[in-house]
């Protein structure tokens, strides 16, 4: 199928528009968990153990026991180690990439890993520096739930942006000395069906995770 320059041109509107500024959200979250794992005065240790008490995992993100992915693309991520199966109606960003893209290009999903780079690190480690991460950059958390990835325990955030114009759900889990996400972007005005539905597709998705 060929795109034309318009077509191709507005693509990489898009991926300026809606990428860059999430891998910056990315980095500026992992920079804040590196700084947290260094240690501090006693005010920043007591601030962790009160985001650590007043963010425990409130529900269970529940993911099909089963997905129909017949057919469906793979794409892998984290240095080859991790991988995932993707419905039809989702593409690629490139044959390297590790985004997908909806069709309608209403919601994408970013696939990441990065070192844990200490042995000892856990997920309540992750949770406290993620969640005072997105706070510095002024995010609004809705819901923090655990599931099961790939047969390991994950956290699941759910939360949006100021102005409410993207909802955003980022699940992760530690396995061996790898930290892996796999986060949804939904841009409201944008998503012209049902982000129930787009939900699902997420979830049918991180159903299909499998680690090496």
């Amino acid at each position: 199928m060929r795109i034309s320059m318009k077509q191709s041109k507005g693509f990489g509107d898009f991926m300026r528009q809606w990428l860059e500024p999430f891998v910056i959200l990315l980095l500026i979250g992992f920079v804040v968990y590196l700084a947290s794992i260094v240690g501090g005065s006693d005010k920043e240790k007591r601030d962790i153990q009160a985001i650590a008490a007043a963010s425990k995992p409130s529900g269970v993100f529940f993911l099909p026991d089963t997905v129909l992915d017949a057919g469906w693309p793979s794409l892998r991520f984290g240095f080859g180690k991790a991988s995932v199966r993707f419905p039809l109606n989702w593409r690629m960003e490139n044959q390297r990439g590790s985004t997908i893209i909806r069709e309608g290009e209403g919601a994408i999903v970013v696939f990441s890993s990065e070192d844990s780079i200490e042995s000892g690190d856990s997920m309540l480690a992750y949770r406290v520096a993620r969640i005072s991460a997105l706070q510095e950059l002024e995010y609004q958390m809705d819901s923090i739930e655990e599931a099961s990835l790939g047969g390991d325990r994950a956290l699941v955030f759910r939360y949006h942006d100021g102005d409410e114009k993207n909802d955003i759900y980022e699940a992760t889990l530690l396995k061996g000395s790898q930290f892996y996400t796999a986060t949804l972007l939904m841009k409201k005005e944008r998503v012209s069906g049902d982000m129930q539905a787009i939900i699902n597709e997420y979830k049918s998705i991180l159903a299909t995770l499998t680690i090496e």
